[in-house]
């Protein structure tokens, strides 16, 4: 398998949800968990979760189907885990803290920024969090680290909107505008079919606040 990830440089919380206390923390278990991790990780961004079964995932890791279920009880459990150990680092990278000081559109600016970064960091989690965005397999815990992402960026346009810098619109309208253009440039610099470099990111920043500014 293609390694297409880095491992998150900030802390995203626990690195599985239940069971996890009594996973074994030796340097074998932790390897077989991590390629279990990452085997699950492109077979559900590639070819979706349905589509997905857990001896494929067992023979991309290298591992006997059995242990997969030492470390998770089902593979909608896998799923969620996953999706919340990136959805909450996508949230903990675009949601830290801004310059003080900062302007409505230097703020817009920079959300955008910080989220198409990393996109590109991290494209294959990119397209996984798009494809499983909203599912029905994804639990409570899961829908909570959708809501955080929302909530900062819908506060953000009330803000805007409220002090007359942006047109008066849906919230969720310009969140979805500003995700389905990070996303769909994401996924044609991961084809090669553009190069998502500094002059283009520049470019669509431009043209989404060109889109929504009063």
């Amino acid at each position: 398998m293609n390694d297409t990830k880095r491992e998150p440089d900030v802390a995203v919380g626990p690195y599985l949800p239940g069971r996890s206390a009594a996973v074994d923390a030796s340097p074998e278990s932790l390897s077989k968990h991590q390629r279990i991790m990452d085997a699950a990780l492109e077979l559900f961004a590639m070819r979706g979760y349905q589509a997905t079964t857990v001896p494929e995932i067992a023979k991309a890791a290298g591992v006997a189907t059995g242990t997969i279920y030492r470390y998770f009880d089902t593979k909608e459990d896998l799923l969620n885990t996953l999706y919340q150990r990136w959805r909450g680092h996508f949230n903990d990278s675009l949601l830290a803290s801004a310059p003080a000081g900062l302007s409505l559109e230097g703020a817009f600016g920079l959300i955008w920024r910080r989220m198409i970064g990393w996109m590109r960091d991290y494209p294959l989690q990119a397209i996984f969090l798009e494809q499983h965005y909203l599912k029905p397999f994804l639990n409570d815990e899961s829908q909570k680290h959708d809501g955080v992402y929302i909530a900062g960026a819908e506060a953000l346009v009330e803000a805007a909107i409220d002090a007359g810098e942006m047109r008066p619109m849906p919230r969720g309208l310009v969140t979805a505008m500003v995700w389905g253009t990070a996303v769909g440039m994401a996924k044609l610099d991961h084809s090669g079919n553009m190069v998502l470099d500094d002059a283009a990111i520049r470019q669509a920043e431009k043209n989404l606040w060109d889109a929504v500014k009063a």
